[in-house]
């Protein structure tokens, strides 16, 4: 019955988050993660919490197992969820599959 509204996260809250989770990983895995390049903005729609925090743990994990490897993420926002039926889900696989 009561509702408590969430602020959407900002660029501060943002970044406090991946510090804090940056930290927790080099003490993990016994390596410093590099500091993650936050894009600009909070974590409002085009760019959720969840997502940045994905991407900083891929690119922490790409460096961890390829240390000559340098993250170069691009984000273009231009992807949208989409709930539609794919039918090639849907058909049985052959032989060749």
């Amino acid at each position: 019955r009561e509702v408590s509204v969430l602020e959407t996260p900002g660029e501060d809250d943002v970044r406090a988050a991946l510090d804090k989770l940056r930290r927790l990983y080099g003490e993990v895995y016994g390596q410093d993660a590099l500091p993650h390049a936050t894009t600009a903005g909070g974590a409002g729609l085009q760019g959720r919490m969840r997502h940045k925090i994905r991407v900083a743990i891929n690119e922490w994990d790409l460096h961890r197992l390829h240390p000559g490897y340098r993250p170069d993420t691009k984000v273009d926002g231009t992807r949208k969820p989409d709930y539609e039926e794919d039918a090639d889900l849907e058909r049985e696989a052959g032989d060749g599959a």
